[in-house]
């Protein structure tokens, strides 16, 4: 089960994927994380999840953030390293991608709302009947209630 990043939380690596990723049983990439997290003196309960296994039974798993990963990566062999770090760029990189997208949407929305709104205004400032003064005045009044 992989994680899909979301922008503005930390991003992290479930156990059940870091068993996987480095071919271990989940059991014992559990104990390594249980025994490194005591051993930084730093509680298990706070990096805990529950999930439901095939038989849909509730069991404990943990979810590490980056700097967690490589303090127990360091104690794995080169090669499982070396896939969990690439991984972790996989994550990396979908967060980044996701957070563009975001903010490749919010601008096309507002130059849309933009568009919209200036059109009104124009369509406004031509069903006057006014003069050429009362009409810049509705443009330059309109215009700074826009910004």
């Amino acid at each position: 089960m992989q994680q899909v990043p979301v922008p503005g939380k930390t991003l992290t690596m479930s156990s059940r994927e870091l068993a996987e990723l480095t071919s271990k049983r989940h059991p014992d990439v559990k104990r390594d994380i249980v025994n490194m997290l005591q051993a930084l003196e730093e509680d298990a309960s706070t990096f805990a999840h529950i999930y439901r296994d095939s038989m849909n039974r509730e069991q404990t798993g943990y979810r590490l953030d980056r700097d967690h990963t490589d303090c127990l990566l360091t104690g794995y062999s080169a090669p499982l390293r070396m896939k969990v770090i690439v991984r972790w760029r996989e994550l990396e990189e979908a967060a980044a991608a996701r957070t563009t997208r975001l903010r490749d949407l919010a601008w096309q929305e507002a130059r849309r709302i933009g568009k919209g709104m200036f059109k009104g205004l124009h369509d406004y400032i031509g069903t006057l009947d006014g003069s050429e003064n009362q009409k810049r005045w509705a443009h330059e009044n309109a215009t700074n209630r826009n910004y």
